[in-house]
């Protein structure tokens, strides 16, 4: 995920503003991802056994990547069209 970031930004000479908000969404991303992954391993050895809290403990945190990545695509429709619209 992050080669193609980098290499888009490279590529498109985008101002630093813009490489700068989106590198930071990209770190939030990632960072919520190990964030989830960190929590799906805790549940999961602290309740082996199906709970109904354990499923919702890891729904939040999917969820909470879901969001991250929604505004990391966001922010780059918003570039992208801010760009073109030049």
């Amino acid at each position: 995920m992050a080669v193609p970031h980098f290499a888009l930004l490279h590529w498109l000479d985008w101002p630093v503003s813009a490489s700068i908000l989106l590198t930071a969404l990209l770190g939030g991303v990632l960072s919520l991802e190990l964030m989830n992954s960190a929590v799906e391993c805790v549940v999961d050895l602290v309740s082996p056994d199906y709970q109904e809290l354990a499923k919702r403990a890891k729904d939040a945190a999917s969820a909470a990547v879901g969001v991250m990545l929604a505004l990391y695509v966001g922010a780059w429709g918003v570039v992208i069209a801010l760009k073109l619209c030049k």
